[in-house]
């Protein structure tokens, strides 16, 4: 995870093994947000529905090698599931780098659950984006600088969904390169062993904004990149998995 700019990271639920990675990340990537939802302190502002009673956190986080001059978090109103107990939303940060802003928002959008009814997960990611495009709107991001959105959008590349999400959120389509889907219980020993009778899917992006500052070129590379093996037991029995997390990562170039 080294050698880059910035890193969006998402589902940091489990606190102890977060604050580990966060740590070691820390030597190269010093400029560092706390996680979405967990506290209101160390933020600039906290927006949207916070809540201080719900069990767990949004687990976005944004690393950067380069000073982060501006971090705000905002918590989803939407919601369906158990994701109805968190606090799901988005992670605005304003970066520096070598005297040029970048804007950067990490999300973690609402999953397709079985616990949700029928079709209620795509409007309520419809809403996430209806307030992640208000936010920018009055944020008053100039056009002149480069904005990104970047996480897990849980939306199917060249679905229906994705093309009306690059023409909500106005953002650009980039040059994909690589493996072909982000989570796939086929190649994913994680995803496998939950999901072990689903298609492939490419989920994860890293997105630019069409209304600012544009690129001569961004690209979208997803890998999939394998763990040492490593073991859990439990109740007597031993699992083996050889990945890092059942989505796999994607990098992107942006070349301005």
């Amino acid at each position: 995870m080294y050698g880059h700019d910035v890193i969006i990271l998402n589902e940091l639920f489990d606190n102890n093994a977060s604050d580990t990675l966060l740590n070691h990340l820390n030597e190269e990537y010093t400029y560092q947000t706390p996680i979405l939802g967990s506290t209101t302190s160390q933020w600039d502002e906290t927006r949207g529905s916070y809540s201080h009673i719900v069990p767990e956190s949004g687990g976005v986080s944004i690393v950067s090698k380069w000073p982060i001059k501006e971090q705000i978090q905002y918590v989803y109103s939407e919601a369906c599931g158990p994701e109805s107990l968190s606090n799901k939303g988005f992670v605005y940060t304003k970066i520096n780098k070598n005297g040029d802003p970048y804007h950067i928002i990490g999300t973690h959008m609402q999953s397709t659950d079985s616990n949700c009814s029928d079709g209620e997960p795509e409007d309520v990611r419809r809403a996430q984006m209806n307030e992640m495009k208000q936010f920018i709107e009055q944020k008053g991001i100039p056009t002149s600088e480069i904005l990104v959105v970047a996480g897990d959008l849980n939306i199917m590349k060249d679905s229906s969904e994705y093309h009306s999400m690059l023409n909500q959120l106005n953002l650009d389509e980039p040059q994909y390169t690589g493996f072909n889907a982000t989570w796939d219980p086929g190649t994913n020993s994680i995803a496998q062993y939950n999901y072990p009778d689903l298609d492939s899917q490419y989920l994860d992006y890293i997105l630019v904004s069409n209304q600012h500052k544009q690129p001569r070129s961004v690209t979208l590379d997803a890998k999939d990149v394998k763990s040492p093996k490593w073991s859990v037991t439990s109740w007597g029995t031993t699992y083996e998995y050889n990945d890092y997390s059942d989505h796999y990562p994607v990098f992107s170039k942006i070349n301005p």
